[in-house]
Order: C-alpha cells, then sequence, then structure tokens
C-alpha cells in the first residue's frame, strides 16, 4: 500500500509480509478503526478477484 500505519514497525518494511493473529486488532487499537476498514476492503477485493482462494 502506498501508505502505512503509522507505527514504528511498519515505516521500515520493505517487502510484503504476512499478517499474524491479532495484529489488525493491534493496528487499529494503536491508530483507530480506518485501518481496519481499509484491511476490510482489501479482503472483499482479493475475494472478489480469486473466490475459489477462499471457500471452505
Amino acid at each position: 500500500m502506498k501508505n502505512c500505519p503509522p507505527l514504528p514497525y511498519y515505516q521500515n518494511l520493505t517487502s510484503v509480509k504476512a499478517l499474524v493473529a491479532d495484529e489488525i486488532a493491534h493496528i487499529t487499537d494503536e491508530t483507530g478503526n480506518h485501518w481496519r476498514k481499509t484491511f476490510n476492503v482489501y479482503a472483499k477485493l482479493l475475494f472478489e478477484l480469486s473466490p475459489e482462494k477462499f471457500t471452505c
């Protein structure tokens, strides 16, 4: 993403990494609910692009 959460760890990332359990909750607790909304939109986009990868 062009922007990243305003937390020190995310400011220095140079590559994509998978989120770990409760990482989104941590980001939203520290920076605000708008990041949860951003992640939610990306999840919906990924599902639309490739739903077969996300079905049970």
